[in-house]
């Protein structure tokens, strides 16, 4: 699949540009896991084009970057009319993601990380990239997660529950039910109903 982009005669151009820019590649990266709705099918084709030679590991790194920070946009974007609380969650999960990625982009100006004693491959040397970023988050951001929770408490304001016409309406769920599974999942199916209605 990836043959008509290696014998294009703009993609040496892209390759040229997005390698001696890696601002212009994170950027990138960020629109085409946003635009494909997944940092992974994103980072896998970016795999492959460093598998095929269309992409070298140094036009990679800021692009798989960016894609995780797309990542962060993408659940920013779906929790927009959600509860408070799940907008609170997407919104620090893309603020880890862009401190992080912004962070290791800098150092990337500076420091060639030595992915080579990870894997032999380019296109492996990638995934492994992506996945020893993310493992540095969680090392990095976990022990910060109360001081985030506060910051994203006074980011995102608390949304009034109640209907305008007065108190909020029943569950259609009804715990009594739930040893029979017919049952239960009809009243699943009711809650969700009128949940949509909402």
């Amino acid at each position: 699949a990836t043959g008509p982009l290696r014998a294009s005669p703009y993609i040496e151009v892209v390759v040229q540009y997005l390698s001696n820019d890696p601002v212009t590649a994170f950027i990138g990266g960020a629109l085409l896991a946003f635009v494909f709705h997944s940092s992974v099918a994103a980072i896998l084709m970016l795999a492959t084009f460093c598998a095929q030679g269309v992409l070298p590991l140094a036009a990679g790194l800021p692009l798989v970057l960016g894609a995780n920070v797309g990542s962060g946009l993408i659940a920013v974007w779906l929790t927009r009319n959600l509860h408070d609380k799940a907008r609170r969650i997407s919104l620090g999960n893309l603020g880890v993601r862009v401190v992080g990625a912004v962070a290791v982009l800098v150092l990337l100006g500076y420091v060639t990380l030595p992915l080579d004693a990870v894997a032999a491959t380019a296109a492996r040397q990638l995934v492994s990239f992506h996945l020893l970023f993310n493992v540095a988050l969680v090392i990095v951001f976990l022990p910060l997660v109360v001081p985030l929770a506060a910051l994203t408490r006074s980011l995102v304001p608390v949304v009034d529950e109640q209907p305008q016409g007065g108190a909020r309406p029943a569950s259609a769920l009804d715990r009594n039910v739930l040893t029979n599974p017919g049952l239960a999942l009809a009243s699943a199916t009711r809650e969700l109903l009128r949940m949509s209605e909402q």
